[in-house]
């Protein structure tokens, strides 16, 4: 990039009020947001082969955003569900 375009940028964030952290954080967010949805997909799509794993799936995520219950503790009642319901 240019000069005048990465000085154009400093200016902007100067006149917003921001330090260079904190534009550099704010245009770090929606890259860490799409890193984290992309290794949830990846995820998703080794876990997730069948009716009872995709029901597993759902019922996890409901609980999820209703509840704030630890999600390692769901994960580890997902296992314990999935592992009775496939014996």
């Amino acid at each position: 990039m240019s000069s005048a375009c990465n000085q154009s940028r400093l200016n902007t964030a100067a006149r917003l009020g921001l330090d260079w952290r904190t534009s550099i954080q704010r245009g770090l967010a929606p890259v860490s947001i799409g890193l984290l949805l992309a290794g949830c997909f990846t995820l998703a799509k080794g876990a997730i082969f069948g009716l009872e794993t995709a029901a597993i799936a759902v019922g996890v995520l409901l609980i999820l955003l209703q509840t704030k219950i630890n999600p390692a503790l769901l994960i580890l009642g997902a296992a314990v569900v999935g592992a009775l319901s496939f014996d």
